[in-house]
């Protein structure tokens, strides 16, 4: 053969190699130009909408061909358009079929009937009579198969609607089978049941629920569903011993053996008081709480959780500094020190991670902080913050991350029981009228933190340089509102009797006016007015002026006068008469007269006013005081 033959001719493979260029470029250059004119690629004269329409005709084609052919495989080579109808219900046939083998016949009506009455029954416009039919038809299904039923996607549902309409005997069944079952509670949907079984469940059932998981507590804490369970327990907790008995078995086999074992009801529940009993068992104890709370941590336990505070209030309650110190750092206290004051354990926990924290950690505490105005109406949270107030030696970090944010909303604090203890701290601390004696011995551990250096007087009188202006400014503003709840008179009254900033005489003068010419049964005549009239003149039984110390009634002796003052001036003739007709406002004007006899000037205003009106009695008959 010769070899020739088998090579290609070059010289017509080039022509053709040159010609298919030359077609190439033709076409880029005419789509170049359509592009040009506007017409997005396609050719000129045409119609983008004809376009269009035809691409999806195209698209409906190629579907119509994959369907056919998936219907050619399902019913054989036919032209003819099958009955979509008869399809679906054939696949649905199908796929009950399938249920019913992997159930079981009887169960698959018993979920079907389940479902149907469930429908019903959680509907808005159902009756209560109709509720309680319905729930006894659904319980008589599915009795025989709660625990079974449980931990299904759709039957948990149907039960968790039963115990919020059922009756306290069906409540008293499924409190029955987690006894039967306690594993129950681990699981993904039977742990809503048991969040359901709590909220509804009465007294009686609650406690018998606790007492079958009292020594499971450390297993809840550290699973992901179980944990909420034990949440709601600790929410529910009738006092604070159900609670620590929650946590008792948390503290490890330690403990159990050496305290539990041998006295299964102890008087003192809390673990500074067992290892005080048994030092010997303390570094196992302790070692096993911190491995406890690593392993909280590790398995990310929300921060907010009662049994989370709990826990770590009872570790630093006996914990070493170093220990504490350990513990802080492992779960982040500091940064979620505003997040756990929600609790009073998380309160508890919190000022000791604040009092336990330099100065330069607590500056970038305060700066990541939330919302001070909301924990100060916080029932706990306020807590903290009186802590805070007590213990931070940097009075203008303090101005600038508490106390503006505390002034911003002075309105809101007066109108919250919370709040108001809150103003009235800064103005007069530990003051027993406002704060617990359990409250003031907390307050007073964080006195000898280690970390507050500045003298407790001097950061207290800082503190109300910072707060009296706006104080006074806010009487003023608003004293026709909180002159009318006996609760704010009283924090009215201890901001005029402390307070001495530059407003302070027409805080006060603003008081008197509104004294002396509101009608005396909208005011004066009132308890909350009257006691605040008598302190501000400067009235005192004979046993508070006994003990009353020299330099504060010195102190507060030119207040009580310039109020007097003021409050004689703002008197015209109408006034001073329904002053004197009332019981109190009466004896308001004897104490002043009484008090103040070596003071010429009030004692002959407030005599002549009183002998005119008593004049103007015996000629009218009217009733009234009589000098």
């Amino acid at each position: 053969m010769d070899l020739s033959d088998s090579i290609p001719d070059l010289e017509n493979l080039s022509l053709k190699v040159k010609q298919e260029k030359q077609k190439v470029l033709k076409v880029s250059k005419k789509s170049n130009s359509n592009k040009s004119n506007g017409s997005g690629g396609l050719p000129v004269g045409s119609n983008r909408t004809q376009s269009t329409a035809g691409n999806k005709r195209r698209w409906d084609e190629n579907i119509g061909n994959s369907s056919n052919s998936k219907r050619i495989r399902e019913h054989g080579e036919s032209n003819e358009k099958p009955n979509w109808k008869e399809y679906k219900q054939e696949k649905k046939a199908i796929k009950v079929e399938r249920k019913k083998s992997d159930k079981g016949a009887e169960e698959y009506d018993i979920v079907q009937s389940s479902k149907e009455i469930w429908e019903d029954l959680r509907r808005k416009d159902c009756s209560a009579e109709r509720k309680l039919n319905l729930s006894a038809a659904l319980y008589e299904l599915i009795k025989g198969n709660l625990t079974k039923f449980m931990n299904t996607h759709d039957m948990s549902r149907v039960i968790e609607t039963l115990m919020g309409t059922g009756t306290v005997q069906m409540r008293e069944e499924v409190l029955q089978t987690f006894k039967s079952n306690p594993e129950k509670i681990y699981e993904k949907y039977s742990h809503f049941v048991a969040l359901k079984l709590l909220r509804h469940a009465n007294t009686s059932q609650r406690k018998q629920f606790c007492e079958i998981y009292y020594s499971l507590t450390s297993s809840l804490a550290a699973r992901e569903y179980s944990r909420d369970v034990l949440e709601i327990m600790f929410e529910q907790a009738q006092n604070e011993r159900h609670r620590l008995k929650l946590l008792q078995h948390m503290y490890g086999n330690a403990y159990y053996e050496t305290w539990l074992k041998i006295n299964n009801n102890p008087s003192d529940l809390t673990l500074k008081a067992h290892i005080q009993a048994k030092p010997s068992a303390r570094k196992k104890i302790m070692e096993h709480l911190e491995a406890f709370i690593g392993k909280l941590v590790d398995k990310n336990m929300p921060i907010g959780y009662h049994a989370f505070h709990g826990i770590i209030q009872q570790y630093l309650s006996v914990s070493t500094p170093e220990e504490s110190e350990r513990i802080i750092e492992r779960a982040k206290l500091r940064e979620e020190l505003y997040n756990i004051s929600q609790t009073k354990a998380g309160a508890n926990v919190a000022m000791q991670v604040f009092w336990n924290t330099s100065a330069k950690d607590r500056k970038s505490i305060l700066k990541n902080f939330g919302s001070v105005s909301e924990l100060a109406c916080n029932q706990y949270g306020h807590v903290v913050l009186l802590a805070i107030i007590d213990s931070l030696d940097d009075t203008v970090l303090l101005k600038k991350q508490v106390l503006l944010d505390l002034m911003r909303n002075i309105v809101q604090m007066m109108g919250n029981t919370y709040g108001r203890k809150v103003i009235r701290y800064l103005i007069d601390p530990r003051n027993k009228m406002d704060l617990s004696p359990e409250m003031i011995t907390c307050l007073e551990q964080g006195d000898n933190n280690p970390f507050s250096k500045k003298d407790m007087v001097v950061r207290r009188t800082e503190v109300l340089d910072h707060v009296e202006s706006t104080l006074l400014n806010a009487v003023i503003e608003h004293i026709g509102t909180w002159l009318k709840d006996n609760k704010n008179i009283v924090i009215v009254t201890s901001i005029l009797l402390k307070c001495k900033g530059s407003r302070h005489e027409d805080a006060l003068k603003a008081v008197a006016e509104y004294l002396a010419t509101k009608p005396t049964w909208e005011c004066i005549g009132n308890g909350g007015p009257f006691q605040m009239a008598k302190k501000l003149i400067g009235y005192k039984s004979k046993e508070a002026a006994e003990v009353e110390c020299d330099d504060i009634f010195e102190r507060e002796k030119q207040i009580h006068e310039l109020f007097t003052n003021l409050l004689i001036a703002s008197f015209d003739k109408t006034s001073m008469t329904n002053w004197i007709k009332c019981s109190q406002g009466m004896s308001i004007l004897s104490y002043i007269r009484l008090m103040y006899k070596d003071n010429k000037e009030i004692s002959v205003a407030v005599q002549a006013a009183i002998q005119n009106y008593g004049l103007k009695i015996q000629k009218t008959g009217e009733v009234g005081g009589k000098s």
